[in-house]
């Protein structure tokens, strides 16, 4: 920006979006995709965040789906997902199946993985 004199004059623009309260466009499935640009809010995700956890359940299921001889699985939900990364779960029994059990069935040569 420093090569911009006259947009250095509006520095006041990114104190404003720094303090702004996070926004709520989308609905509850696509809520990663909201801004939320708030230091208080990012502060609090970077120090609350079990990263360790999350990879942790990602390991196990992956060993459990490599592992296992039967053609049909349901899995466990991985529970500690950090807000910051957008993740996609695996659909549930009830559900249809979309692009990410499509795609894990046909890598680990399997019929059918759900989660509980």
């Amino acid at each position: 920006m420093s090569f911009y004199k006259k947009v250095e004059k509006f520095w006041w623009v990114s104190a404003i979006v720094i303090f702004l309260p996070a926004t709520t466009f989308f609905p509850v499935k696509f809520t990663n995709f909201n801004i939320d640009y708030n230091l208080t809010n990012i502060g609090k995700e970077l120090f609350q965040t079990d990263l360790n956890a999350y990879n942790d359940e990602v390991i196990k299921r992956i060993k459990t789906i490599d592992q296992s001889s039967k053609d049909s699985l349901i899995i466990d939900k991985i529970n500690n997902v950090p807000k910051i990364l957008y993740f996609q779960e695996l659909p549930s029994t009830e559900d249809e199946s979309n692009y990410i059990n499509n795609q894990l069935e046909k890598y680990y040569n399997k019929k059918y993985i759900r989660i509980k």
